[in-house]
C-alpha cells in the first residue's frame, strides 16, 4: 500500500532554509536520470503494475 503524507507535516525538519538551491537540483536531476535508466528497463507488463494508494486507490505509474 503507498501511504498518503502532508508535505506541510516535515517541511519544518527538512532544514531547508541553509541548503544549497544548485545542490538540490543536481540532486532532483540525478535522481531523475537514475529514475529513468530503472523505469526505462521495465517491460510493458510490469510498468502496467497497480498500486494501491491509501487515499486515491488504484495507480500505475
Amino acid at each position: 500500500m503507498l501511504l498518503r503524507a502532508e508535505p506541510s507535516d516535515f517541511l519544518a525538519a527538512l532544514a531547508a532554509e541553509p541548503r544549497s538551491i544548485d545542490d538540490e537540483l543536481n540532486l532532483i536531476n540525478s535522481i531523475r536520470r537514475h529514475m529513468t535508466c530503472i523505469l526505462m528497463s521495465l517491460s510493458l507488463e510490469k510498468s502496467e503494475r497497480i498500486g494501491i494508494h491509501s487515499k486515491d486507490g488504484p495507480l500505475t505509474l
